[in-house]
């Protein structure tokens, strides 16, 4: 894949979806609490190393997750997905549509995802020609992804009922090898979250 003109210096973008109801779980996932802090002020503190601006993307206990980042965070940008019952899609094109430049999309109930990770997704991005950068540890997928300019404009011109992974197949993607086992771990339930914080406060 041919390196393209991509500057060092280009700005990114973190789109951080915290709209979800958590059903399974039973509780507001991005307003639990994981060590010293919500599992959102993690997600936020880890995009904030590499990218300029954080967008949070909220729906269900909006009111909840607004009043904490105002307080926690006063330098984001939290916006209101009024379809965010419709899925995860319409909360990455609810965030996508505020931004111009390459962006991070990063599920909040993701939160032990290193700042390595973030950076060399970036590495990636300015050497490459892709769409879109996907983290992989051990042939694994996971998140955040970095989706390049090209991508944002599919993402923004798809149906409201279609899905990432439907946008993903017109597009180029790269596989981005890293070290961070965590890119991979999500939560759904107490059981899961419980045993995350275990090994992950361990390390």
């Amino acid at each position: 894949m041919a390196p393209d003109t991509r500057s060092r210096t280009a700005e990114f973008t973190a789109v951080i979806l915290a709209a979800g109801r958590g059903r399974r779980l039973g509780a507001y996932k991005p307003l639990l609490q994981f060590g010293n802090a919500r599992v959102i002020d993690r997600v936020i503190h880890t995009a904030q190393r590499e990218c300029g601006t954080v967008i949070v993307i909220g729906g269900y206990e909006f009111g909840r997750l607004s009043d904490h980042l105002r307080q926690m965070h006063p330098d984001i940008r939290v916006l209101f997905n009024a379809s965010w019952e419709q899925g995860m899609f319409t909360s990455i094109q609810t965030g996508i549509a505020q931004v111009a430049g390459p962006s991070f999309v990063h599920p909040a109930d993701i939160p032990g995802v290193s700042a390595v990770a973030y950076s060399d997704l970036a590495a990636a991005y300015r050497h490459t020609g892709a769409d879109i950068y996907r983290p992989r540890y051990r042939g694994k997928s996971g998140h955040p992804i970095l989706l390049a300019e090209t991508a944002i404009a599919a993402v923004a011109c798809a149906k409201h009922d279609t899905t990432l992974r439907e946008v993903q197949k017109g597009l180029t993607i790269l596989d981005v090898e890293v070290s961070d086992q965590w890119i991979c771990r999500d939560f759904d339930t107490r059981e899961e979250f419980e045993t995350m914080k275990t090994e992950f406060f361990s390390e």
